[in-house]
Parts: C-alpha cells; structure tokens; sequence
C-alpha cells in the first residue's frame, strides 16, 4: 500500500513538472511540433470567429497570446495583405466589413487561425455608397454609375491600388470610367474627396459576367416573363425545368422569355451565353446559377416595382396611382405579394397597411400583426379579404416595418 502511494506522488511531481508553467512564460514547456493554441484574448480562446463593431474613427487593437510561444510568429491578415505581424496589432480602418485573419505558424509548419469579422461605421456625414449588388460588378472599360449619400465632394476612386477620377458627382451618385486594362478580381474600393481624405466604398468586382438582377420571379404558364440585369444581350438561351423558353426580346439591360405550359409550382431557371458560360443571377448579395420560378395559371401584374428601404420611419407610401389600380382590379381572393430582401441584424418585420392599419385584418398598432421576415423569405404574400378592399377605399397603400428592402409589389 505504501508502495503504491509513493508511485502515485512521484507520477504527480513528474506530471507537474513536465507541465509547469509561469506568467512571463506561458506553457514554456510546449515545444516546436505542438500545434499553436489561442490562450487570450477570451473572446476568440474557444472561437475560431468572433465579431467587433466600431466607428472609423477608432483604431482597432487587440493582443493575442499563443502557444508555443518561443516557436510561433503571428501574422494579421485581411483581403490577402498582411497588415502586421506579432502577438500585438493595432490599425484604423475605413468604414466597411473586414474578415481580419489572425494565423499563428510554428517553425515547423503547423498552424491555427482565428477570424475577427469587423464591422467598421460611417460617421454622421461621411460618404456613403448603396450595396446594390448589380452596381458593385462591372465590366473593364465600363462607366460606373454608384449610388448613395454625401458624395458630392469625391474625386477619386482608388481600385486595386490605382486611382480613378470622378467624371461626374452628385450628393446621392458619383461616375467614373474603370480602366479597359483592369484585370478581373473583387477589389475593396476607396473614395477620395478633395483634401485627400479617403473614405470606405465596399468592394468593386470587374467581371465580364452576364448577370440576372434577382433570383426569384412570378410567371403564368405559357406566359411572359421579363429578366433585367447587365449584358442580356448576351444570353443565347433559357430553360425552365429543363425546358427551353423562346427569347421574345433582348437588350443589354432586360429580356423577355416565353414560358412554356406547365403545371402550377416552382421550377428552375437557368441561362447561358453566347459563349458557352451560365448566367448569373444575383441572391442574397451572391451570384448563383440557377433561380427560381413560381408558375401559376394567372397572371401577375407588377404594379410597384424598384427599391425602397423600410424602416419604422421611412416607409413606402403610394400617392394614390397604384391604389386607384387595386380598387379598380382586385377584390376579394386576390393575392397582394411584396418582394423583399431583409437588411436588418436584430430583427425584421413588414406589412402591407393603410393608415397603418394591417390591410387583411385591420389591425392596428400594438396588434397590427406585422409578418417575421427571415434571411430566406423573398416574398410576402397578403390573401385580401373583405376588410381590404374597405381599407383601399378609405385610403392608400402603405408598406410599413423595419429592416427590409421593398423591391416590387405585385397582384395576382
């Protein structure tokens, strides 16, 4: 028994000793084959992704404690360009979001990564650039229309490290022509006012793709459909569920295809160019190659259609030409759809109304019965019932809520 004991102390003084450790020299006793360990801060301890917000006019700083220390360099990285190297890093961003790589090398090649997804802000009267995905990929050579706010006093654009002039600036658009010899790839993008300070633009891809300016459409089977987007022109052929869809008509910036007869559902939608490549449709601020068509037996008439962002205090209100068209062609049965796209982090709601009163129920606030729009959802569809045509002929259609895009409203 005693035998035992003393076997068990010593195999305890090893075990401490082999794994001792002191604050200058955290797990001194890791050597060069161990794999790096993030050991501090806590948030990224156990996280291989975090996230941090700020303003732009702060700097950014964080120190990191890896093991094996005495056998491991660090380096911070983001859009491909290490920024700084070492357990400690510190830097001033424009606004925009980043993906800051954080990777620890030993000498012997084994290596471990943390991502700090940052989210850098404006301020109050910066410039600021909309996200409109078919505005971000152009063509080299092409003259680049951006939209946004506060950028009447830019004069450069700066795009792969070279810089642009501004042909043309307005407060809510700036122009200018990109390079004909600007090679293909996806660019952080920066403006550039009159006293050289330089503000975030978000990223700018050259691309000679031909791309599809939504993913989701409304169709009635034998019907038309028309697509919008950039070098239609281009586009050779179409199919839905593998069947081909005459080109009725093309230009650069829109198309219309022929369905054929099909049953009422959901199909896919594919197209491809003159040359042999897909067609690019844009979803959720990606490119994809198949979209998605509801084919119904009844026609939907677009009575709205462009982008208006929803907020408690920006709604989309009609001045009474689209409601005068709902009195006149809907009734009871009829299906009211609201084509979105969610913006918002916390949370997001939307609702067809008039006077703020929901248009199927009535409802009013606190009980108006606002829809839960999540990331997925495209389309927002409103049954209209008696009440809303009494609604409609009191007064004009509303779209009220938060955190979402109205991009079309349609009825069928």
């Amino acid at each position: 028994m005693i035998t035992k004991i003393f076997k068990s102390i010593c195999a305890i003084c090893i075990i401490s000793v082999l794994f001792s450790c002191s604050d200058d020299a955290p797990f001194i006793t890791a050597g060069p084959d161990d794999t790096p360990r993030f050991l501090a801060p806590s948030s990224i301890e156990g996280n291989v992704r975090t996230s941090e917000t700020q303003n732009r006019d702060e700097v950014f700083t964080m120190e990191v404690v890896v093991t094996p220390v005495n056998y491991t360099t660090i380096e911070w990285i983001s859009d491909g360009q290490v920024l700084g190297t070492g357990t400690s890093f510190s830097n001033q961003f424009e606004a925009g979001d980043y993906e800051l790589t954080i990777m620890a090398k030993t000498q012997t090649g084994k290596q471990a990564y943390r991502i700090v997804d940052l989210s850098v802000s404006p301020l109050d009267n910066d410039p600021v650039v909309t996200s409109d995905i078919i505005e971000r990929y152009q063509s080299a050579g092409a003259t680049v229309t951006l939209n946004g706010s506060n950028m009447r006093n830019i004069k450069k654009v700066k795009i792969n490290d070279r810089e642009i002039d501004v042909t043309s600036t307005a407060d809510d658009k700036i122009q200018f022509t990109l390079p004909s010899d600007m090679p293909e790839g996806k660019y952080r993008m920066s403006m550039i006012n009159a006293e050289g300070v330089s503000y975030g633009g978000g990223y700018m891809t050259v691309s000679d793709q031909t791309i599809v300016s939504q993913s989701d459409f409304m169709g009635k089977s034998a019907g038309q459909v028309t697509l919008t987007g950039r070098k239609l022109d281009e586009v050779a052929s179409v199919t839905v569920d593998g069947q081909a869809c005459p080109i009725v008509s093309q230009d650069a910036k829109s198309m219309v295809i022929q369905l054929p007869e099909l049953e009422e559902g959901r199909f896919e939608l594919k197209a491809m160019t003159k040359s042999g490549s897909a067609v690019k449709f844009i979803m959720d601020d990606q490119l994809v190659e198949v979209a998605t068509i509801k084919v119904s037996l009844i026609a939907e008439n677009v009575l709205w259609q462009g982008k208006h962002a929803i907020d408690w205090g920006t709604i989309w209100e009609d001045d009474g030409t689209i409601t005068a068209q709902l009195r006149e062609n809907a009734g009871v049965g009829s299906v009211l759809r609201l084509y979105v796209k969610r913006t918002a982090d916390d949370y997001c709601l939307g609702c067809a109304a008039v006077g703020w009163a929901d248009i199927v129920k009535g409802g009013t606030d606190p009980n108006r019965g606002d829809v839960n729009i999540s990331f997925e959802d495209t389309v927002i569809e409103f049954v209209l019932t008696k009440k809303s045509m009494e609604l409609l002929n009191s007064g004009n259609l509303q779209v009220v809520g938060h955190g979402f895009d109205l991009l079309k409203i349609t009825i069928q």
